[in-house]
């Protein structure tokens, strides 16, 4: 999530706080991790990120091991899916996450 947020540029925190109608604020504390949203806020977070209804809920439910492997799944299958109706800065922010997570640097 934080990885999410920070990488996808200018205007995300603020789009993001927009879809969820949450105040950036609340957001900005996600993205320095400060602070993690609240589980109610996960299907409106999947729906922003495309990613599939239940995934977060799914990963946080998972074995450590199983977290990561989920994870890369989900964001390469909404990539997949949906990679058109993301921005670059969403693009670009998905493929850090996916290097970071896969162990690239």
């Amino acid at each position: 999530m934080r990885r999410l947020i920070d990488e996808s540029g200018d205007g995300a925190q603020s789009a993001l706080a927009r879809s969820l109608a949450v105040a950036v604020p609340s957001v900005n504390k996600w993205a320095l991790g400060y602070s993690n949203p609240a589980e109610r806020r996960w299907p409106g977070i999947e729906e922003h990120f495309q990613l599939p209804a239940g995934s977060l809920q799914s990963i946080a439910l998972g074995g450590p091991a199983d977290n990561r492997s989920r994870l890369v799944e989900l964001l390469e299958q909404a990539l997949a899916d949906h990679g058109d109706s993301f921005t670059k800065a969403e693009r670009r922010a998905i493929a850090g996450t996916l290097k970071t997570l896969s162990g690239g640097s």
